[in-house]
């Protein structure tokens, strides 16, 4: 690669010292034979626009190659470079040539050079970029290693980053240079920040803003230039405070930052010791994190790489089930493999954006690795993914002069095998989390193994877990004999089943890092005492982990107030079963004692309990009929039961937080309800506590008062969901009795702070429940709330909001079907209020828009979309008060052109005919077709009809002549006939059959 570069750049010197040498010639030839025939060129309105798409196409095609950080053949770009310095010299510096203009006051010219600088420009970025990630990837230290020097020795230069490179220039520019203007822009922009952070002198407050700004990455390095820069230049700073300058306060808060930042870093990467809050879940990376020793399997499955021919790509799956450890011992294959031998490639599907990217991702990064080694595989394998094509990203002028390559994909290939031959390693490319992608993921890269089978020195490593993959595959890939990915790995290779023993030492020893010697000897009993069960619910480390954070978090809120063993039995259930962690909780699978028992505060497994249920081994290890009548802190005593739930996660709410609320002012218990209920599961949850919470052992009438209070508050903004219900349960006067005898409850006074409660702007409470006693649903005379007491309020509401235009008119003429007056008990035909009925009529003859446009609808919600009924808004007639002056309504809408008016119209016109009732259709097309084609097919039909029944009624019903008797039955017979071409089933076909038959009876003339 450095030979070939210095060859072109000797080349490239070489033909710029002959062009500088005879110069004068050059410019001789250039301007007979070039500038003749450009002296030609004439601009007009289709160049103008030509060059200004060229210019789109081209800003487009720059940012493309920008992202992708594309690699520019150098063999083009710096000629077009010196090309452009060329035309900028000769359009600034001289006046030998004149230019035309393009769009004044930019040339031609001006255009073809900044392009040709802006190409150079990424070019040499993206060639910094790729050079930047082949330092981070040759560097022989791990990131811990990095980071640790970095802390100790911030002046070591052990490898170039950007930023550093930053520093170097400005060290140079304002040591050597003294550019002023510089200088003074970045002290400005210091400054700049510190005003921003008005002058607040609090480290924590600028760190925090510092976090938040693209100054986080600063060095020492800015902190000795601002230093330099104070010391020697104090007049530019102005005093804050006495001879505290400005640049002082944002020196000192820059080297407080970068030192904080710098510890915080080092421990981060430093690890997590037995000490630490929450166990990570990473894998393991180095030998000493290696609990399950796989470092013999490691060695075995290292020899098996080591001994493979060369001459051959291989491919091997590591397989076992979800957290066993596969990516922890491809860590170790990594950590314990020779670097000299081979280079590794860590590449996850996942990362990718789709599946379509897989293959091109794939062999972008495979193109990294061969460009160190050989400069032109880079455009090699660019050519064999465009052959491919998996991908359309070169430039016009490239996609030209090697298109006769793209298409030849076998010599491409052997070109990129004879790379891998002859690399002086082999290219490990090891791929992980196989069995969490999509089937079109897997089959993609199953594609990718199979396809680069061809390429030597090429290893691939696959960590999967069989089951779940086959899952994702579905059963028709899968046989008896073997699972449909095996044919494409040449070895397969298990993670190795441990004693459970590993797992369960390690619970024992990370479960609880403060520990007591009592806790540590309960948990040793605990754990080998029912290992069976622990290795049921905690099968891998993974499981192990999560448990240990699970059980930290929850049993530093009750240390103390528990039992030990039967807490962490407790905690198995919820880390496994959560639904029936929740169950028990609610105590559906226990009850108390009492006399049968012989002891009322002790629990007792139920008796008709499933012995099939997947916690029942656990529930009958902790309400034995056996244990101890001294039940103090036990699960089973009923007053320490709840401290084994009392961290209890219902979604993200913990029942010390709900139980907080009876403490809390009113205002501030309101504000937390308001904001539970904005999340589903929150408010879910904040209603099964409620419902589970045992009112009788309240203690006092102070903490029911509340009780009641938050339960009809939540009733009152959820009036739609359970806490209705329960609202609805403790209000009945029956269950208020026993309270009243255990509380002395002022009933009076419970019921008008409870009315106060729940009379807000939002009535829909309100309005369920005189719903629900005017439908006879509720008997009004078993609670304590009347509907004398809600009604007024109601109406008062809605006929307000009748006459609000920015109320919501689903919502209003919802809640007008709740404003019941009375109801027939036999009939159970509705009767809304008169007063609601006009104040809406009024609402409706104002702006009519919204009833017209939802007046006709759908009768029914059926899967058959040609069998229906076409119905229209049911209570028009008390709104209204009559057909007649609704008919009246109907015809000033459609003559004023509402929208949806001439349906309304020709449904009233249907519906009269058909004696007021809804139109039914069966196999006669799509009925909501008909609705959006406003019925006029059915229309013409009507019409049809009604020239029958006219037709019919001229007919006399009496005649003496034979010969009319029998014309006027074959002119009956007709219209029979006629209407049973009409497919349209309303009430009037059948009057005009009825009055067909009459008359055929009273000519006495029989069919």
């Amino acid at each position: 690669m450095i030979r070939s570069f210095t060859k072109y750049i000797t080349l490239s010197l070489f033909i710029a010292y002959i062009f500088v040498a005879y110069i004068d010639w050059y410019i001789d030839w250039h301007n007979k034979n070039v500038v003749s025939i450009l002296s030609q060129f004439k601009s007009n309105i289709w160049m103008q626009l030509l060059t200004g798409v060229l210019i789109v196409i081209a800003g487009y095609d720059l940012k493309s190659k920008y992202q992708l950080r594309y690699h520019y053949d150098w063999k083009v770009i710096l000629p077009l470079f010196l090309v452009s310095i060329l035309l900028a010299y000769y359009r600034f510096f001289t006046e030998r040539y004149n230019y035309i203009y393009w769009i004044c006051p930019v040339y031609y010219v001006d255009v073809i050079y900044s392009f040709g600088f802006l190409y150079s420009i990424v070019a040499s970025v993206n060639y910094y970029r790729t050079y930047r990630i082949k330092c981070i990837r040759n560097k022989e230290k791990s990131p811990k290693d990095v980071i640790f020097l970095d802390f100790l020795c911030p002046n070591q230069n052990y490898i170039i980053t950007p930023l550093k490179l930053c520093y170097k220039l400005l060290d140079w520019i304002f040591t050597i240079l003294h550019i002023d203007d510089i200088r003074h822009a970045i002290l400005n922009y210091c400054i700049k920040l510190y005003k921003k952070c008005k002058g607040i002198l609090h480290i924590d407050v600028l760190i925090k803003y510092l976090d938040l700004h693209p100054l986080k990455a600063l060095d020492a390095r800015i902190h000795t230039i601002l230093k330099y820069y104070r010391l020697c230049r104090i007049k530019l700073y102005k005093k804050h405070k006495g001879i505290l300058h400005i640049i002082d306060v944002l020196r000192h808060t820059i080297l407080k930052y970068y030192r904080l930042r710098r510890i915080k870093l080092y421990k981060k990467y430093k690890g997590n010791n037995s000490t630490c809050e929450i166990l990570d879940d990473y894998p393991i990376e180095t030998k000493e994190e290696d609990i399950f020793e796989f470092e013999d399997e490691v060695t075995k499955i290292l020899e098996k790489i080591k001994k493979h021919d060369r001459e051959k790509s291989f491919s091997i799956s590591i397989t076992g089930a979800w957290g066993t450890g596969k990516t922890s011992f491809m860590n170790l294959v990594k950590e314990n493999i020779n670097k000299k031998d081979f280079e590794i490639v860590r590449f996850n599907p996942r990362d990718c954006k789709s599946f379509q990217t897989i293959q091109e991702e794939f062999f972008t990064t495979i193109a990294c690795v061969l460009s160190k080694y050989d400069s032109r595989c880079s455009n090699t394998i660019k050519d064999y993914m465009a052959s491919l094509q998996l991908i359309d990203n070169r430039g016009i002028i490239e996609k030209l002069t090697s298109f006769y390559q793209i298409w030849n994909k076998v010599e491409l290939k052997e070109s990129i095998e004879k790379s891998f031959a002859s690399l002086n390693k082999r290219v490990l490319v090891m791929i992980d989390d196989f069995d969490r992608l999509s089937k079109a993921e897997i089959f993609e890269v199953l594609k990718l193994i199979d396809s680069n089978a061809a390429f030597t020195n090429l290893i691939f490593l696959t960590a999967y877990d069989k089951v779940q993959v086959n899952k994702m595959l579905g059963n028709d890939y899968e046989t008896k004999d073997a699972c449909f990915v095996d044919k494409f790995f040449n070895s397969e290779f298990a993670i190795p089943l441990r004693p459970y023993s590993y797992i369960s030492s390690y619970i024992e020893e990370y479960l609880l890092p403060d520990a007591t010697d009592d806790e540590k000897a309960d948990f040793h009993k605990t754990i080998t005492k029912q290992e069976s069960i622990f290795k049921d619910y905690i099968p891998t480390l993974r499981d192990a982990k999560r448990y240990i954070n699970q059980f930290r978090h929850d049993y530093k809120g009750v240390r103390g107030d528990v039992v030990v063993k039967e807490f962490l039995l407790v905690q198995l259930i919820k880390y496994r079963y959560p639904d029936q962690y929740k169950s028990l909780f609610k105590k559906e699978y226990v009850e108390e004692g009492g006399i049968i028992y012989g002891n009322m505060n002790i629990l007792y497994l139920k008796k008709d309990i499933d012995k099939k249920l997947n916690i029942y081994t656990i529930l009958n290890t902790l309400f034995s009929t056996d244990n101890d009548n001294n039940s103090y802190k036990h699960v089973y005593d009923i007053h320490s039961f709840d401290n084994y739930f009392v961290n209890r996660i219902y979604s993200s709410l913990r029942i010390k937080d709900m139980k907080n609320l009876f403490s809390l002012q009113w205002d501030k218990v309101k504000n937390t309800i308001d904001e539970w209920n904005t999340n589903e599961d929150k408010s879910k949850d904040f209603t099964d506590y409620l419902d589970s919470y045992y009112i009788d052992n309240l203690g006092n009438g102070s903490l029911y008062f509340r009780y009641m209070e938050m339960l009809a508050y939540l009733a009152y903004k959820k009036p739609i969901s359970r806490a209705y219900e329960l609202f609805m349960k403790v209000i009945q006067t029956q269950n208020l009795y026993e309270y009243h005898q255990k509380y002395r409850l002022d009933f009076t006074n419970y019921k008008n702070r409870l009315l106060e409660i729940i009379e807000g702007n939002a009535p829909q409470l309100f309005t369920r429940i005189h719903y629900e006693y005017k439908t006879l649903r509720k008997n009004e005379d078993e609670y304590l709330i009347k509907d004398n007491d809600i009604w007024p309020l109601i109406k008062k509401k809605f006929i307000q909001t009748t006459k609000d235009d920015s109320a919501d008119d689903d919502n209003l003429i919802n809640w007008l079907y709740r404003c019941i007056d009375n109801m027939e008990e036999t009939t159970r035909k509705i009767f809304l209020d008169k007063e609601c009925l006009k104040a809406y009529r009024q609402r409706v003859e104002k702006n009519p828009d919204y009833y017209i446009k939802t007046f006709v609808r759908l009768g029914l919600k059926t899967s058959r979309p040609d069998l229906n009924s076409i119905v229209c808004e049911p209570f028009w007639e008390q709104i209204f008060g009559n057909k007649t002056q609704f008919e009246a309504f109907l015809t000033q809408c459609k003559k004023d052109n509402i929208e949806k008016s001439e349906l309304a119209w020709n449904f009233w016109l249907l519906y009269k005919a058909n004696n007021y009732k809804p139109i039914e259709f069966e196999n006669q097309g799509n009925v909501q077709e008909k609705i959006d084609n406003n019925l006029v097919e059915e229309i013409k039909k009507l019409e049809e009809m009604q020239k029958i029944e006219v037709k019919v009624y001229q007919i006399p019903d009496n005649c003496k002549s034979n010969q009319h008797k029998v014309v006027y039955k074959k002119f009956l017979l007709k219209y029979k006939k006629e209407l049973d071409d009409i497919t349209l089933n309303i009430s009037l076909n059948g009057k005009i059959r009825k009055a067909i038959d009459e008359k055929i009876k009273k000519l006495g003339i029989f069919e």
